[in-house]
């Protein structure tokens, strides 16, 4: 089945998003920075098709404040998990935090940042 059966979507700050196959489901993300402006927003649009995502891992060295968690439905707040790490550790540190979590498998992973770009590419040889 081509794309061309799913239009292109809008989603807050987001525009022309593909949209897919309803039968690919139960799918987990990694959104780091995830308590930043296009962070939070990447979360927010991939929420927008809860049916396709099981979980969302939400990586920053904080938490989201509550006030922008409280902008979420408490469906969509159960499908994120907060996962404490700092890109700027070592590799080892970081899937430390990812064991910890119990993150064994992520589908896609979206980056805010070039800094955690790299660190992400680092940690995937350190598993």
């Amino acid at each position: 089945m081509g794309s061309e059966n799913y239009p292109l979507r809008n989603s807050g700050i987001y525009h022309s998003l593909p949209s897919f196959d309803p039968s690919i489901n139960g799918l987990k993300a990694m959104v780091t920075g995830a308590n930043g402006i296009s962070g939070f927003h990447t979360v927010r649009a991939l929420l927008d098709s809860p049916q396709r995502w099981e979980k969302i891992y939400s990586v920053s060295r904080r938490p989201p404040p509550p006030d922008m968690m409280n902008l979420l439905t408490e469906e969509q707040r159960g499908k994120v998990e907060h996962i404490a790490s700092d890109f700027l550790k070592s590799p080892e540190e970081i899937a430390e935090a990812m064991k910890k979590a119990r993150v064994t498998k992520v589908d896609r992973k979206r980056h805010t940042n070039h800094s955690s770009l790299e660190m992400s590419y680092k940690w995937n040889l350190v598993q």
